[in-house]
């Protein structure tokens, strides 16, 4: 049996559906809470085993004693313990990415100069470049670097690595997730007659106080039209928005692509839960104040349409009639 490795919620429903085609036996989650998200496959399949390995040493005897079965990845980036443990056994890799990295910065050449790294962190104070630095000079080789800046900072950036998976014979890529990301879903029931709406919410790039501000408003208008508003947050507690307590909350832990729940559209602002079922989403993104993060993250959630099926309403009014199209 193979082991897949997950670092977010974003391939959920696609290792449920495919488990048993995949010949799944483990998965392997990036942290305890994304482990908690990933327990509801036990649901389906209980011999699943799900686990969480937190030091790095159990982390790699782990990947010795499984890699020989093969692997299953989904990670874009971000998760370098595992990329070198891949690049140290070459193991047989299944690589089904689930989005594109288009919200990120590519670091160019320029920038990657020792002189202007340093100039940046002396400008700045972040720390995070030294970290950068380092880790640039040791894996330049079979990485490449891309920058996203941090939520509420103008000059701050997180800096995250991606292995150049075309560059290694064992590691094959499959595009089944990112078109099942893509595809609109056929529901399991008949939600046309739904009052249910829901706002996906979490912490992004633009303030807090902006996005409950106009959360607050659009659950107003909503609640008007006879709806039913609740809200999911991020399933990571990091990226949770603490909207007031008037508000109703379904599991947050639970992936929006699994969740049993009828609805008749969802809300939200740059989550990649839109793109699931897109035609029943409606994005904020339009409502806010534009800048260069929000146009790099609308194009990251576009990236993965053939078109642009998620409802964007310019303003308000624009808003209303959206809803009244739903309820008709």
């Amino acid at each position: 049996m193979k082991t897949a490795y997950v670092a977010s919620t974003l391939p959920a429903l696609f290792l449920k559906k495919n488990i048993q085609s995949l010949k799944i036996g483990i998965i392997v989650c990036a942290s305890e809470a994304l482990k908690n998200s990933y327990n509801f496959l036990k649901d389906e399949y209980s011999e699943i085993e799900i686990v969480y390995l937190s030091d790095n040493n159990k982390f790699e005897i782990f990947f010795k004693s499984i890699y020989n079965n093969g692997i299953i990845i989904f990670h874009e980036c971000c998760w370098l313990n595992l990329d070198d443990l891949i690049l140290k056994y070459k193991p047989n890799v299944h690589y089904y990415p689930c989005v594109t990295l288009n919200s990120y910065s590519k670091i160019t050449k320029n920038e990657l100069n020792i002189f202007s790294l340093f100039k940046s962190f002396f400008e700045n104070f972040d720390r995070n470049i030294i970290h950068f630095i380092i880790t640039y000079f040791k894996k330049r080789k079979n990485f490449t670097f891309y920058k996203i800046r941090l939520d509420g900072e103008e000059n701050k950036f997180e800096y995250v690595t991606k292995l150049n998976y075309n560059n290694f014979d064992f590691i094959n890529t499959y595009n089944d997730c990112f078109e099942l990301r893509k595809k609109e879903q056929e529901d399991k029931v008949n939600n046309i007659n739904s009052k249910n709406v829901i706002f996906i919410v979490a912490t992004d790039v633009i303030s807090d106080d902006i996005q409950i501000t106009l959360f607050n408003s659009l659950k107003s208008i909503c609640e008007k039209s006879g709806l039913n508003v609740f809200f999911k947050n991020h399933p990571n507690p990091k990226f949770k928005l603490n909207l007031p307590k008037d508000w109703k909350e379904i599991p947050s832990h639970i992936p929006f692509e699994v969740l049993e729940i009828e609805y008749l559209f969802k809300i939200g602002l740059f989550s990649t839960a839109l793109i699931f079922e897109h035609k029943k989403s409606i994005s904020i993104s339009n409502l806010i104040h534009s800048n260069n993060e929000i146009e790099k993250r609308r194009s990251h959630n576009m990236s993965l349409l053939n078109n642009n099926d998620i409802l964007q309403p310019m303003n308000l009014e624009e808003f209303k009639t959206i809803v009244s199209n739903f309820i008709k």
